[in-house]
């Protein structure tokens, strides 16, 4: 997400690309114009994994950021 939950006032994002990387999964997704929040879904094995999100075209000078939340939910199925 790019801003908390229930406030009105969330920041907006540039076009640019998301990415999450997982373990050694690693995904992309495009940002529109406006966007609030990205979402990613894949299938993991059990086991430990370090968090990597990142997101590109939202400065000038062209570094990456980091998003401003990250929520993870666990679907046991």
């Amino acid at each position: 997400r790019f801003g908390p939950r229930g406030r009105e006032a969330i920041p907006v994002m540039k076009t640019g690309k998301a990415y999450l990387s997982l373990g050694d999964i690693t995904m992309g997704k495009p940002i529109d114009e406006g966007a609030t929040s990205v979402t990613f879904s894949t299938n993991l094995r059990r086991g430990c994994f370090r968090l990597d999100p990142f997101l590109t075209g939202q400065r000038s000078d062209y570094e990456v950021v980091s998003p401003f939340f990250v929520d993870v939910k666990c679907l046991d199925v």
